[in-house]
């Protein structure tokens, strides 16, 4: 979870790691207010690692070696409100131990801002 958080051009930042909870990840933000005019867009994207690796970790894909289209959410320039996105690993995995965001923000003028937050994740099990 992030709480409310003002968010600048060009930034990127790394969330702290939390455990895995579970095969299914939804993970739900809102846009709370931008600047009027603003043209940046803001992209969530779900990383993960082992407890024992060190760095950044590796971006969860949708299948190995596959798009990581399924695993973003995007806050665009017109979009207001929460928006959602469900991540569902195949059989071989994609979520590791540990689990954590990235936010990075792109275009726009120097002085754009987005202020949003990103509420708990919630972990299904998958259906076996």
């Amino acid at each position: 979870m992030i709480p409310g958080r003002k968010y600048f051009k060009d930034q990127e930042i790394y969330g702290d790691w939390f455990p895995r909870m579970g095969d299914i990840l939804f993970v739900r933000a809102e846009a709370i207010d931008k600047k009027t005019g603003s043209s940046m867009d803001l992209l969530i994207e779900v990383y993960s690692k082992k407890l024992r690796d060190v760095g950044k970790g590796t971006q969860v894909t949708s299948s190995p070696g596959g798009s990581a289209i399924d695993w973003q959410l995007e806050v665009d320039s017109a979009t207001a409100g929460v928006q959602e996105f469900i991540g569902i690993p195949d059989s071989t995995g994609g979520m590791s131990e540990l689990i954590r965001y990235r936010i990075s923000t792109s275009g726009g003028s120097t002085d754009d801002w987005v202020h949003m937050r990103i509420f708990p994740p919630v972990f299904l099990d998958a259906a076996q």
